[in-house]
């Protein structure tokens, strides 16, 4: 487990947010408890479990007062379970959840994050397109671990941009 997290803060955790989904299963706030347990049980390394929350968070659009809650919720569960997808060595699982929704203010994260499931199923040129439209998108970030990544695909820093 993390240095952040001990036993039993992940344990206190674990409790409020089971007391919290059980009792306000269609609260905007359960959705974003279940994004934050989902972070807590990577660093705890396990994944299996957090790819289990992202997942509910995708499967449970609906709120009760509410139609639904904003899409960038949706947008990062969906970008976070690919992640954790592709680290759990399900690469296409990783790569159809990226492609089957509008990334929205998100498309650098997507993009590099396809380009690296891209790259671990060996398809070097399509990856090297996705870390230069991650690149391209990038308009707040720092790029150099982008540059990085096309560098080692053979694209120089100079024409990564």
């Amino acid at each position: 487990i993390s240095q952040q997290m001990s036993q039993e803060t992940l344990r206190d955790a674990t409790v409020f947010y089971a007391q919290l989904e059980s009792e306000y299963p269609d609260s905007i706030y359960t959705r974003y408890a279940a994004l934050a347990m989902a972070k807590f049980l990577v660093d705890a390394e396990e994944p299996q479990q957090a790819a289990s929350e992202l997942q509910w968070i995708l499967d449970n659009p609906d709120l009760g007062l509410f139609n639904s809650a904003d899409e960038e919720l949706f947008q990062i569960a969906r970008l976070r379970l690919a992640r954790i997808k592709l680290s759990l060595d399900d690469p296409q699982t990783a790569l159809t959840l990226l492609r089957e929704a509008d990334p929205g203010t998100f498309a650098t994260g997507y993009a590099e994050a396809e380009g690296d499931v891209l790259l671990n199923l060996g398809q070097t040129d399509e990856a090297r397109e996705a870390y230069q439209r991650a690149l391209a998108a990038n308009t707040d970030g720092n790029p150099v671990l982008l540059q990085l990544k096309l560098q080692e695909l053979g694209v120089s820093p100079v024409f990564a941009q």
